[in-house]
């Protein structure tokens, strides 16, 4: 009896901050997602721990993460290509860690991103992230 009273105080204990999580604004449909890319390849963050090989980008370090904001530090990568032009790897642009501020959120999602100096919209689920004017959040 007391076993399973136990049993229930814990889950009892865990079950609010799960539903709490859920109702939190996304970024690329992941809640504190390990890494970050634009959807076409050009513009990936993640972590000084990957090695640019298949997905392994590192993790972002997320500080913060509310209803309203998001905050966190990652590192750039950049695409290699091989002798014919296509895309083999990637390699860190610098070791240089950029902040990642995700505001604006819309539903479910975060609709406004900023990675270091340039700021990304969101256009909706089909369409993802698209580079925008920092100023204006509108296309340069």
């Amino acid at each position: 009896m007391r076993t399973i009273l136990a049993v229930l105080t814990v889950l009892l204990a865990v079950a609010p901050s799960a539903v709490a999580d859920k109702r939190l604004p996304t970024l690329a449909g992941e809640i504190r997602p390990a890494m970050w890319g634009n959807g076409d390849g050009t513009e990936i963050m993640g972590g000084l721990d990957g090695t640019g090989r298949g997905d392994d980008f590192g993790h972002i370090r997320w500080t913060t993460w509310s209803s309203t904001e998001a905050l966190g530090w990652g590192a750039a990568w950049d695409r290699c290509l091989n002798f014919r032009g296509r895309p083999c790897t990637y390699a860190l642009k610098t070791r240089r860690l950029y902040l990642i501020k995700a505001t604006r959120p819309v539903g479910d999602v975060f609709t406004h991103l900023v990675v270091g100096h340039s700021c990304w919209l969101f256009l909706g689920r089909r369409y993802g992230y698209a580079p925008v004017s920092c100023h204006t959040w509108r296309y340069p």
